[in-house]
């Protein structure tokens, strides 16, 4: 029998918040290494995982209506776009 925290949604949302921050830690590593090119590229990797989760949410949750979900998407596509800057002028300072 599952109550409170042991319940399956608890678990699967808890481990969906540590993602995020996840994330968002190598986004803030990334501007503060801005040499790193390990981190910018795992930075948007991470940024596009967290993209395709949340279209991939707002298609099995038909929630594309839902602010969170867009709120999700545009910051995530975003910092990828950062991400993507940061590794063009990376390339073109060292060309």
């Amino acid at each position: 029998m599952s109550v409170g925290w042991q319940t399956p949604e608890a678990v699967w949302s808890f481990s969906g918040s540590i993602a995020a921050w996840l994330v968002a830690a190598m986004n803030i590593l990334r501007i503060r290494r801005p040499s790193d090119v390990l981190i910018i590229v795992l930075a948007l990797a991470g940024n596009l995982a967290w993209v395709g989760l949340m279209i991939w949410l707002g298609v099995v949750a038909d929630m594309f209506l839902d602010v969170r979900l867009w709120l999700f998407i545009v910051t995530a596509t975003g910092l990828a776009v950062f991400s993507v800057s940061y590794l063009s002028n990376k390339a073109t300072k060292t060309a």
